[in-house]
């Protein structure tokens, strides 16, 4: 008997169930078409976002999916469908005098709406995996000051008008500008593509600069960038052939512009289409001789005079803020000075800026410094403006001159990432009595930010990156030189450098031989040639050195010849297969070490028992055995980590959190780290680098103490299938602190994905009063 009432509620109450669900046809019918539109708009978005990795395929000279097109055709269909059942939603079926709705209509569609919402769901989970999540953004120009503060100069506004003449010409293909370095070509060539593209001329405009060394490789890959195109070969004339092709049939109108070009280039070998072959690419390039242009075949050679006297004074004036109300005595100054410039715009900015705000006994002492000044055997009449730089150099602090001698170091036209900056900057000594890590960078930043006001460094192209004009460049190593220590950069394999002078900083692709390196405090080699052991053992003095293979794939590297570089600060490794890690236990002085791309084995205790000074550890891009958090999290010193992790130990199997998160530990005094676990988040990592706190979890333990706490202070978090006995992210993972309605530290962004447990992000129900500014500009 007891079976027969089991059964018969058993019956009852899949009957009232069911009848349940079915009234909500007709009751819930708005909510119904509401869903439905909703999902249409995010198919909608799809639809553009997969079409988009279509077309960026096709410009790849790419084959596309034919998966990717029956999806999309799909997709049309179904959105088609989605149209034509919403339109007839909207017409609003009623009866019974207009007074109430016909429920037999409703149940009808309201079948079809909950139906198509299901289809159109799966057809966005199908979709997404064709999607195209990373887009480049384009590129801000490179200036000194404002183009429109250039273009009112008389002699800038005839070659601008010449320039944007000569675009317009159909007759013309190559196009030369050339002047002084420092007279403003760079900005010029910058602002006149932007008006070319702007004005419609050309569809794509690209900056490329050559400098005096031409690489091929590098200018490739530079044009490749602009155009977001990914090259699958890998040698020059593959590359070259691939590129003029690309060129070709994807692009009828392309402005290139090649700026600080010093020799005769070879298109072709480039992979620039020949006038022609495509009579819509145009080239444009700025040199420092007229010569140069007649080597490359320019048909339109456009000089850029530096700015008349009058003009500079006024310049001048702007920039060092002299006004009427400035005394007669200091205008003085200020006029001679300004003459010294010779009209050169680099010279002026820098002078003017540096002096700008100051008192008028500076302005004597810049006076008197200028005319004791040595005389300056340079070619080309520069004497007066390497005088000026140099008395620009002089009005700089202590700390901002080394920085200044340090960017020198690079390579010309080189873009230099601040962080690379900040840490060498660290490790050579720039900056002295700092408590932390932190306060030394911050103040390398305030330095970085003085030379920026200064002109003597300048925004670069890429992001979060500065480079230094090669006028000033050359001054910098200049005044190194007299100063009684050399900054060489030597690009070329197999270089010598025959010199009496001590050399303090070195950048090389093969280290020199027969070179005295007892007074080397920086070392860089990037090269993809045999690197011999022995070099190291006679560099005693070595506080940074930067070893990097870019050869195609990780070569073997004998890490005990390093066991010599005891008074090492800072090292930084990359693309190395290292088979011990041992040799950093002698190296007592070592805060900062960076292994990029390298494969090694599991971390060792050495890193906490014998690198006590150890405060960044960066280990982005390696491959290495064991968990590296089981050493990390008993240093007492570190900093900052960076840690990029795909193996997937990190990423979720079953049920249970991972076991690596069973041994996961950070250091306590950690203020600083970008940390990604697992494969899931690796395309959205890029834009979030200039963040100080980032953390990108595959899997988030919620159990965990340690990943909870780096979770909460971060600025951008990325979690994804979150484990725990949780329904929401506040308060069920991360608590409000009492009273204050906030966390630690706001997050700025903040992504949740494939964690369909959690119901709430915020479980205001008990907590409404509580959120205030928990969360000011994050985006879920």
């Amino acid at each position: 008997m007891d079976f027969v009432s089991s059964f018969a509620a058993s019956i009852s109450r899949d009957l009232v169930c069911g009848a349940v669900d079915e009234l909500r046809y007709p009751c819930c019918f708005h909510d119904l078409v509401e869903g439905l539109e909703h999902e249409d708009k995010m198919l909608v978005d799809t639809k553009k976002r997969v079409q988009e990795h279509v077309h960026h395929q096709k410009r790849q000279l790419k084959k596309t999916d034919e998966l990717m097109h029956k999806w999309l055709n799909q997709a049309n269909n179904l959105s088609n469908d989605v149209d034509n059942l919403l339109t007839e939603t909207r017409t609003n079926k009623i009866y019974c005098f207009g007074k109430c709705p016909n429920l037999f209509w409703r149940y009808r569609l309201g079948k079809k709406l909950v139906k198509n919402k299901g289809d159109v769901k799966k057809c966005i989970g199908e979709g997404s995996k064709y999607m195209q999540f990373e887009r480049l953004a384009s590129l801000p120009g490179l200036r000194y000051f404002s183009p429109e503060r250039c273009l009112k100069f008389e002699s800038t506004q005839s070659a601008y008008d010449q320039l944007m003449q000569a675009l317009n010409d159909d007759t013309v293909n190559m196009v030369g500008m050339y002047g002084m370095p420092g007279c403003g070509k760079t900005t010029l060539a910058m602002e006149v593509g932007r008006k070319a593209k702007e004005e419609g001329l050309f569809g794509e405009v690209v900056f490329v600069p050559v400098s005096s060394v031409v690489e091929i490789q590098r200018i490739q890959e530079k044009i490749a960038s602009w155009l977001q195109f990914d090259f699958p070969q890998k040698e020059e004339i593959q590359r070259a052939q691939c590129l003029d092709k690309f060129i070709g049939e994807n692009h009828e109108n392309v402005l290139l512009i090649l700026d600080d070009v010093w020799h005769r280039l070879d298109f072709e070998a480039i992979g620039i289409p020949s006038f022609k072959n495509h009579r819509g690419c145009k080239v444009l390039i700025t040199t420092r001789s007229e010569a140069v242009c007649s080597l490359n075949d320019c048909q339109k050679k456009i000089r850029l005079k530096t700015i008349e006297l009058e003009e500079a004074w006024k310049l001048f004036q702007t920039q060092a803020q002299i006004t009427e109300d400035t005394s007669n005595a200091l205008k003085k100054l200020a006029q001679e000075i300004s003459d010294k410039c010779e009209g050169l715009l680099v010279a002026i900015v820098a002078i003017a800026n540096t002096l700008k705000g100051k008192g008028e006994a500076d302005w004597k002492v810049a006076s008197d410094n200028l005319k004791r000044c040595k005389p300056v055997i340079i070619e080309g009449g520069l004497q007066n403006p390497y005088k000026i730089l140099r008395v620009s150099y002089d009005n700089l602090d202590p700390v901002e001159q080394s920085l200044f001698l340090l960017c020198s170091v690079f390579p010309e036209d080189f873009e230099i990432p601040v962080e690379d900056l900040i840490r060498i900057a660290i490790g050579v000594g720039l900056v002295e009595e700092v408590v932390t890590f932190e306060g030394a960078r911050n103040k390398v930043i305030v330095a970085k930010d003085k030379l920026l006001s200064f002109s003597l460094l300048l925004d670069a192209v890429g992001v979060n990156c500065v480079k230094m004009h090669d006028l000033v460049r050359d001054v910098a190593r200049w005044i190194a030189r007299n100063d009684g220590k050399a900054i060489e950069c030597v690009m070329e394999n197999n270089a010598n450098l025959v010199d009496s002078t001590p050399i303090r900083y070195l950048w090389c692709k093969q280290f020199p031989v027969e070179l005295d390196c007892s007074s080397i405090e920086f070392l860089c080699i990037k090269t993809d040639t045999e690197v011999s052991e022995g070099i190291f053992k006679g560099i005693a003095s070595l506080r940074v050195l930067i070893l990097c293979w870019e050869g195609h794939q990780r070569r073997e590297f004998s890490t005990m010849s390093l066991k010599s570089l005891t008074d090492l600060h800072s090292l930084f490794l990359s693309g190395w297969e290292l088979f011990d890690i041992s040799f950093v236990g002698d190296m007592k002085k070592l805060e900062s070490l960076t292994l990029h791309n390298c494969s090694l084995p599991e971390l060792i205790d050495v890193l906490v028992t014998q690198v006590p000074n150890l405060r960044l550890l960066d280990l982005s891009g390696c491959e290495m055995e064991g968990n590296p958090f089981e050493v990390t999290g008993k240093h007492p010193r570190i900093e900052e980590l960076y840690i990029n992790d795909d193996r997937p130990e990190w990423d979720l199997e079953d049920e249970d959190p991972p076991e690596f998160f069973s041994k996961f530990s950070v250091p306590q005094p950690l203020e600083r780290y970008q940390i990604r676990l697992g494969k899931y988040f690796s395309k959205y990592q890029q834009k979030c680098l200039s963040h100080g706190r980032t953390l990108f979890l595959s899997c988030f333990d919620t159990s965990n103490v340690a990943v909870r706490n780096l979770a909460t202070k971060a600025e951008i978090l990325y979690i994804a299938n979150i484990r725990g006995d949780v329904k929401s992210i506040i308060p069920g993972i991360f608590q409000i602190e009492g009273g204050g309605g906030g966390m630690n530290h706001g997050w700025i962004e903040l992504l949740i994905k494939k964690s369909e447990n959690i119901v709430h992000l915020v479980d205001t129900g008990k907590h409404l009063n509580e959120v205030g500014s928990l969360c000011p500009s994050c985006a879920s």
